[in-house]
């Protein structure tokens, strides 16, 4: 913390100083915006940097916090502080990840019930983006946080990136209720003739989709009149929608609706709960079509969004997307040095803070133009793009953007075994 220490100390002094893009009065009217934060180790136990959330957050029970990249080391880490922050101070207990529904329950699991070990679940989830040591460390601290509270803290899955861990769930509920599993069989079969020529589009011949309805109505039907407890049919329900979601025809441009509906799903099953979000920026910012745009319609003062950012750095890119082992490159992050948000941020010379774009927008003052209107700022996913920036408003995206002037990659599990 002594590193950055002077930053606190002196930020006013600091923010005096007029730089390319910023004249001393916007920087004066500016500093009041800026919270610096020490340090992204989510080991360090000083938490006084972190202190500004809990009046940032005020009472939301929905705090989500993004990532400009599936790579950063960085990000994981302050993302993984923060967590630890709200779950101490705040009463948080519930981490729902952009991550597969039902492979991330054995991730649960593994939190509560001590069952198997993270490493093993992790590498089952299917979901390179997460497999490495920071989501890795991540998901040990929460392991290690249950072993000694009695309040647990949970970790689920609110993605839909494939159909057969449902099929499973629903073939377990059958076997367990001497359910007559024709119907699921038949379902079964028809979804794998989909599956062949699904490219993210399903393309139903009329028969398929009248077959695809029929058996959807009778599972359902199978499952709500069974005697099972409540939870394990609404869990089994909930696996229906997660199968009738992946082969939707408009998949890609309704993701983030899906996303939405599972957690509001996730949250209706834990209503006393306090929720942390960890997902891309692109999903919980609260312009249409993200789910952060139907969690902030619904949810109103309840939802927080924080966006994450880096000035440079690098980026993994992944070539072969959701294979089991992926083919990873690394590569050198775009730096926009002339009009982006990341150049003007740099600019202040500290190295990480927290920027309150509510309170900005709020005010409207001609000082803070600059960024109250459309603005390139870093945008990248999972693969190599011609142009890492997009041009928006950001104020309009996020409540608050966390920035980070220097970016490295975080190691895949299967980089080292």
């Amino acid at each position: 913390m002594k590193q950055y220490l002077h930053l606190l100390i002196f930020l006013p002094n600091l923010l005096f100083a007029q730089t390319e893009f910023l004249n001393n009065e916007e920087l004066n009217y500016l500093k009041k915006f800026i919270y610096p934060i020490s340090t992204t180790n989510p080991k360090v136990e000083d938490e006084k940097d972190l202190l500004f959330l809990n009046e940032l957050i005020g009472n939301s029970n929905v705090v989500a916090l993004g990532e400009v990249t599936h790579s950063s080391k960085e990000i994981f880490q302050l993302k993984h502080r923060i967590i630890n922050y709200l779950i101490k101070n705040k009463e948080f207990d519930i981490v729902t990840m952009e991550s597969p529904t039902v492979e991330t329950n054995q991730i649960n699991e593994f939190i509560i019930d001590n069952k198997t070990n993270a490493r093993n679940v992790l590498n089952q989830l299917n979901f390179p983006i997460w497999e490495n040591y920071d989501v890795l460390n991540m998901i040990n601290s929460l392991h290690d946080y249950n072993l000694n509270h009695d309040k647990k803290v949970h970790i689920k899955g609110i993605d839909m990136q494939s159909y057969i861990p449902s099929i499973s769930i629903l073939e377990a509920f059958y076997a367990n209720n001497s359910i007559d599993s024709s119907t699921l069989i038949q379902f079964k079969n028809l979804l794998v003739e989909l599956q062949k020529n699904q490219t993210r589009i399903t393309n139903y011949t009329t028969n398929q989709k009248s077959q695809f309805e029929k058996y959807i109505n009778q599972i359902n039907f199978e499952i709500s009149n069974t005697k099972d407890s409540k939870k394990n049919r609404d869990w089994a329900l909930h696996n229906i929608t997660i199968i009738t979601q992946y082969f939707d025809k408009m998949y890609r441009s309704n993701r983030d609706l899906f996303m939405a509906d599972n957690f509001f799903w996730t949250q209706n099953q834990y209503p006393n709960s306090k929720f942390i979000i960890w997902a891309h920026n692109q999903h919980i910012m609260q312009k249409k079509p993200a789910s952060g745009f139907y969690l902030d319609k619904k949810l109103k003062e309840n939802y927080t969004s924080i966006g994450f950012t880096f000035f440079s750095g690098q980026n993994r890119v992944f070539l072969n997307t959701m294979k089991k082992i992926p083919i990873t490159k690394v590569v050198e992050a775009q730096i926009e040095n002339s009009t982006s948000i990341e150049a003007y941020l740099n600019s202040l010379s500290i190295p990480i803070f927290l920027l309150d774009l509510k309170k900005i927008k709020e005010e409207n003052n001609n000082l803070a133009k600059w960024i109250l209107n459309k603005k390139p700022y870093r945008w990248t996913g999972m693969v190599e793009a011609k142009n890492e920036f997009v041009n928006s408003s950001i104020t309009d995206d996020f409540d608050y953007l966390i920035f980070i002037n220097q970016s490295s990659i975080s190691t895949l599990l299967h980089e080292i075994e």
